[in-house]
């Protein structure tokens, strides 16, 4: 009984690992996402390889897509960017913010077309908005980082950041009964 268990606790281990590797290769991770209701603040690493930009119908743009319960703009405002996304890419426009054939989103071009040869080197960027944009109370959303013109469905997502809210308790609650049921099982094979 006992090696079967380990048996599954190594197979376990083997297929996590593997997992991880393949999200360690994914190209761009966007991290340290945070908001306020007029910015986005982000840090990028990781390189341009392995996403097909041939489709992209803005080469030259940068993009942030935002959905669920986050969005709560109207109009169009002008972007403030702070930081580069890509080593040696600047941008060129400031962009704008707001929502058009359905999409909400934040653009700017850069000073070149992305390519996949692009690097970021733990890169901080915020956006700020020329108005209050998002909703700070969100507690089920996506923001989508995009190569290309958000509001075209043509543009690549190269990562996400979801914000979901799990509540305190019921985190405690599947905690205590994955607990009864170890204890449970233990009592179990005592007897």
């Amino acid at each position: 009984m006992k090696f079967k268990f380990l048996k599954t606790m190594f197979s376990a281990l083997i297929l996590s690992a593997s997992c991880m590797i393949n999200v360690a290769n994914a190209g761009l991770i966007f991290s340290n996402v945070s908001y306020t209701d007029s910015s986005v603040t982000f840090t990028v690493n990781g390189d341009m390889s392995g996403y097909d930009l041939t489709g992209n119908t803005s080469p030259d743009q940068f993009s942030l897509r935002y959905f669920g319960d986050i969005w709560g703009g109207q109009h169009f405002s002008p972007n403030t960017w702070t930081g580069n996304v890509f080593d040696g890419l600047t941008f060129i426009s400031s962009g704008n913010t707001g929502t058009w054939n359905g999409q909400h989103y934040t653009w700017s071009s850069m000073t070149n077309n992305l390519t996949n040869s692009l690097i970021s080197s733990n890169n901080t960027v915020t956006v700020s908005f020329g108005a209050n944009y998002l909703l700070t109370n969100a507690s089920n959303f996506r923001i989508d980082f995009l190569a290309g013109n958000g509001q075209f469905p043509t543009a690549v997502v190269l990562g996400s950041y979801a914000g979901v809210t799990v509540p305190e308790p019921s985190s405690l609650a599947i905690l205590a009964l994955g607990m009864i049921g170890l204890a449970s099982r233990r009592l179990k094979k005592t007897f």
